[in-house]
C-alpha cells in the first residue's frame, strides 16, 4: 500500500498547528489575568513592607521587568513567525524552526522570572520569605504556571 504524501505534511501541519495553540492559550492568558510580575508586585505589597525596602527592592527590579517585556516581544515575534510560516506553507524544516524558537522564548521568560523572583528573596529577612512563598503559591494555583519552589526545610 503506498502512503500518499500528503499524510506527511497534513501531520506536520497538525503538530505545528498544535503548537501554535499552545503558544496563542499561553500568550492570550497573559492579557486575561495578571501574570507573575504582577502577582510578584501584589505579594510585596501583602508583606506590608517599610518604604525604604520596598522602594530598594523595586528600584532592583526594574532591570528584570523590563528584560521580560522584551521576552514578551520576543515570544510574539517567534509566534508571528510561525504564524506566517503556516500561512505560506513553508516547509517541515522551517516550521520545526519556529517551534524551537518559540521554546526558546518560552525559557528564556521563564528564566528571567525566576530570576526576578530570586532576586526579591534575596532581600527578604526568613519570615518575609515565607510569607512571600505562600502568597506566590497561592498565585501559581490559579493557572499562572509554576512557581519557583523553595527548599522545603
Amino acid at each position: 500500500m503506498k502512503r500518499s504524501p500528503v499524510t506527511p505534511s497534513l501531520a506536520l501541519v497538525a503538530f505545528a498547528a498544535a503548537a501554535m495553540a499552545r503558544g496563542d492559550q499561553n500568550a492570550g492568558s497573559a492579557h486575561q489575568r495578571p501574570g507573575h510580575g504582577h502577582a510578584l508586585e501584589q505579594c510585596l505589597l501583602a508583606l506590608d513592607l517599610p518604604g525604604a525596602q520596598l522602594a530598594s527592592i523595586e528600584t532592583g527590579l526594574a532591570p528584570g521587568k523590563a528584560a521580560l517585556k522584551e521576552d514578551g516581544r520576543s515570544l510574539k515575534a517567534a509566534h508571528d513567525q510561525m504564524e506566517a510560516d503556516l500561512a505560506a506553507g513553508a516547509e517541515k524544516t522551517v516550521l520545526g524552526s519556529d517551534v524551537l524558537a518559540m521554546d526558546a522564548a518560552r525559557a528564556k521568560m521563564k528564566a528571567d522570572a525566576m530570576a526576578l523572583h530570586d532576586q526579591v528573596l534575596a532581600q527578604l529577612s526568613n519570615d518575609q520569605q515565607q510569607t512571600f512563598n505562600a502568597c506566590m503559591a497561592t498565585h501559581a494555583t490559579h493557572g499562572m504556571g509554576s512557581a519557583h519552589q523553595p527548599p522545603q526545610e
